[in-house]
C-alpha cells in the first residue's frame, strides 16, 4: 500500500457522486464501486482496489457534497465553511 513516484493523480475536483455500489456478503455491507464526476464534467469509477488511489482531497470532496446535500433536504442554509466535520478530519498522532 506505499505510494509510487509513478502513480499519477487528478488534479480535477469531484463536483458529484453519480452511483454508489454495495455490495452485502454474510450480513456485512461494503462498498465496491464510486462513480464521480469531475469539474470537467467526466465520469471517473473507482473499484474497491482502486480505493487507495483517491486523495485525502477526493475524500473532502465526497464529504462536503454529502454534507450540502443534507442541509439542501433539511432546509438548512450552508453555513459556507468548507470545513471538514470533527470525525471526518484526517488522523493525526
Amino acid at each position: 500500500n506505499r505510494e509510487s513516484a509513478l502513480d499519477v493523480y487528478s488534479k480535477r475536483r469531484i463536483i458529484a457522486v453519480t452511483e454508489l455500489q454495495i455490495v452485502e456478503w454474510h450480513d456485512y455491507k461494503h462498498l465496491d464501486l464510486i462513480s464521480v464526476r469531475r469539474d470537467d464534467d467526466q465520469i471517473y469509477k473507482f473499484k474497491e482496489g482502486d480505493f487507495k488511489r483517491l486523495r485525502l482531497q477526493d475524500i473532502e470532496d465526497m464529504l462536503l457534497l454529502l454534507e450540502h446535500c443534507h442541509q439542501e433536504a433539511s432546509g438548512r442554509p450552508s453555513t459556507g465553511s468548507g470545513k471538514l466535520p470533527e470525525e471526518a478530519q484526517p488522523y493525526e498522532a
